[in-house]
């Protein structure tokens, strides 16, 4: 009887420790793909060159992981853009971004829309730390700040603009 309760007793223990789900103590860091989930990122920096807010809005990125764990990313240049993403490692890539097509009196933005579209196209390489998200492809570098708030909370902009 005795050693019927040790088994099960060992037993148990070893299947609590297979349900051992992470915790914010635990040590190991974020993956990329989870730092940038559910955030929005605002563009601050295109080429080691400050960008100012534009009459659009300021440029943004977002993330969001759906419910089938895929990666939907958003975002606005001049023009709002959206579509599936993926992130491997640290490659990340949406070939069939939907982009809506005005032209802005803005060159600079015009020429981001092209820029973001390419570099997600092909893939860009992304580093993300203390709140900073790099996306740098083509010789290309474009430096996004975290903003508050989640994407999620996000209201999708309209549709009609102001003249």
């Amino acid at each position: 009887m005795m050693k019927r309760s040790v088994v099960i007793l060992g037993m148990a223990a070893l299947l609590a420790g297979c349900g051992h789900s992470k915790t914010e103590s635990d040590n190991t860091p974020p993956t990329l793909n989870d730092a940038v989930n559910n955030h929005v990122f605002e563009l601050k920096e295109v080429d080691g060159k400050a960008i100012d807010s534009r009459e659009v809005g300021a440029p943004s990125l977002s993330f969001v992981r759906n419910d089938d764990g895929s990666l939907r990313i958003a975002g606005q240049m001049c023009n709002s853009f959206s579509g599936s993403a993926k992130l491997d490692g640290q490659v990340l890539t949406a070939p069939m971004l939907a982009m809506t097509r005005r032209l802005c009196a803005d060159d600079q933005l015009n020429a981001l829309d092209h820029d973001i579209g390419a570099m997600l196209e092909k893939g860009a390489t992304v580093e993300y730390g203390r709140g900073k998200l790099t996306l740098k492809a083509n010789a290309k570098t474009l430096v996004y700040f975290i903003k508050v708030g989640s994407a999620a909370e996000e209201k999708p902009a309209a549709s009609g603009g102001h003249h």
